[in-house]
C-alpha cells in the first residue's frame, strides 16, 4: 500500500469513527443524562485512540521504510489490544461507581463496529 493510501486508510478511518461515536454520545446524553453519556464516551476512546495511535504507527514506518512488513503489523495489532485493555480497565477504575455499563459497553460496541464501517468505506477498489 502506498503512503497516500495509508494516510486515507488512518484518517479516514478515524474520521468515519469520530462521526458514528460523536452523534451517538450525544444521543445517550440527551436519552440517559450525563453519567451515562460520559460511560459511552471513555468506552468509545478506549477503543478508538489506540486505534489512532497504532494507525499512525505504520503509517510512519510506511513513510519512512516505504513498506510494512508482517512483524511489524502483528506487533502492532498486539500494542493495539493491550492499549485497548489498559484503556478499558483505566475507564472503569476513573469512574468507578458512576460507571454505566450498558452505556459503557454501547460506546465499546459502536467503536468497533465504527471501524469496520470505516474499513468497508476507505478501502481500495480494486
Amino acid at each position: 500500500m502506498k503512503d497516500a493510501a495509508w494516510s486515507n486508510a488512518v484518517l479516514g478511518t478515524t474520521r468515519i469513527q469520530v462521526l458514528v461515536l460523536t452523534p451517538l454520545v450525544g444521543v445517550v446524553w440527551l436519552v440517559a443524562g450525563e453519567s451515562p453519556a460520559a460511560s459511552s464516551l471513555f468506552g468509545a476512546l478506549a477503543v478508538l485512540l489506540p486505534n489512532l495511535l497504532v494507525g499512525g504507527m505504520l503509517w510512519l514506518r510506511v513513510t519512512v521504510a516505504g513498506q510494512v512488513g508482517i512483524g511489524a503489523l502483528l506487533a502492532g495489532e498486539g500494542a493495539k489490544l493491550l492499549l485497548i485493555f489498559s484503556g478499558l480497565y483505566g475507564a472503569v477504575r476513573l469512574m468507578e461507581s458512576g460507571l454505566a455499563w450498558p452505556a459503557f459497553i454501547i460506546g465499546i460496541l459502536a467503536a468497533l463496529k465504527a471501524q469496520w464501517l470505516a474499513l468497508w468505506f476507505t478501502r481500495e477498489n480494486n
